[in-house]
């Protein structure tokens, strides 16, 4: 395969690190990968993806919501990945700057991959409320066996996007196992 063929061309470089720099060019993956509204903003000079957490999201104010979506849009962010509780809210906040400057951000609905490998349906209802990709989250490869038991989810997981329309950007170890709080 492919994969066979550039680990060989490549000593040293795990797939994990491949994928990991892959991911850092966040510009040169955009352009191999995703297409649309998405694909556009990740192929700016300096592409920002503002990541919108909090650990009880269903306590948030909508005027709360609405202020920082607000505020990313006018600070130049390129996308906003939010949690599954905040598309809609992000979403539609996002779809009032239509037509203005600056325009909507696109909203990545942010998915562990095992919770995605489980429930593929979990796409089109992030497409639903307004998602325009989704961020497939995972850890470690030992959580799939291997190497190839990774690789088979993220088609997987990849696959439920593209069927609902989404793009699909991988955050290879994105955030900490250290903590709720992502650090």
């Amino acid at each position: 395969s492919t994969w066979r063929a550039q680990q060989s061309a490549t000593p040293g470089v795990s797939r994990r690190g491949l994928l990991l720099l892959l991911i850092l060019h966040v510009r040169a993956a955009a352009s191999l990968a995703i297409g649309g509204a998405l694909g556009r903003e990740l192929a700016k000079a300096r592409p920002v993806v503002v990541h919108v957490w909090d650990a009880k999201p269903a306590e948030l104010q909508r005027y709360a919501i609405d202020d920082v979506s607000m505020a990313c849009r006018e600070a130049g962010a390129t996308a906003v990945l939010v949690g599954p509780e905040l598309v809609e809210a992000v979403a539609k906040e996002q779809e009032l700057a239509r037509g203005n400057f600056p325009g909507p951000l696109p909203v990545i609905a942010d998915y562990a991959l095992k919770d995605l490998v489980e429930s593929p349906e979990l796409c089109a209802g992030a497409a639903k409320l307004g998602a325009s990709a989704i961020g497939i989250r995972y850890y470690e490869e030992e959580e799939w066996g291997d190497a190839g038991g990774l690789e088979e989810a993220l088609k997987q997981a990849v696959a439920a996007a593209e069927a609902s329309s989404l793009a699909a950007i991988l955050l290879g170890e994105f955030g900490a196992a250290a903590g709720p709080e992502g650090v």
